[in-house]
């Protein structure tokens, strides 16, 4: 799950954006997973919990650098083209970033409806949900715990909130 399984490796000064390889798979299942109900703490013990919308929607990271903006999809295919909103929203963004995210497309109560972004009739009006921040200014961050990844996604996303939020 470290800086190893970044290729090319990630440098505190940025990365290559068209080069750097997606790292879906040590993010999606980065420890054995044993059940939804699994826990190695005990009942009693104090818990911090978070808890997020899932929407229907694609799963895609946002990786961008020096102005430069892909989407890559779990298979590594880039998505760049089909998402012009968020495109546009990426470049936005300050610093150079991965961005882990769901594509969907809200209609006017704020509901996903994965029928309207599935037909791609409306793949311009798609936004993308951000809810893990990877990589910040070229250090891989995912070590960090989940709670202290929040506070510079938040900060990250100030000046997008057309087509990322």
């Amino acid at each position: 799950m470290g800086r190893s399984k970044l290729r090319p490796p990630v440098t505190n000064r940025g990365f290559s954006v068209s080069e750097h390889v997606p790292i879906f798979e040590s993010v999606l299942a980065p420890y054995p997973l044993h059940g939804i109900a699994y826990s190695r703490r005990p009942l009693n013990a104090p818990a911090v919990f978070i808890h997020e919308l899932k929407h229907d929607g694609y799963r895609l990271q946002i990786h961008v650098c020096d102005g430069r903006v892909h989407l890559y999809a779990k298979n590594r295919a880039d998505w760049s083209r089909r998402y012009p909103l968020i495109v546009e929203a990426a470049r936005k963004l300050s610093s150079s970033v991965i961005l882990d995210v769901g594509v969907v497309w809200l209609d006017s109560k704020g509901t996903s409806i994965f029928d309207a972004l599935h037909s791609r009739a409306n793949d311009e009006d798609a936004v993308a949900l951000a809810f893990d921040l990877l990589v910040l200014d070229g250090d891989d961050i995912r070590k960090l715990p989940f709670t202290e990844r929040k506070a510079p996604l938040e900060k990250s996303l100030r000046r997008t909130r057309g087509g990322i939020q």
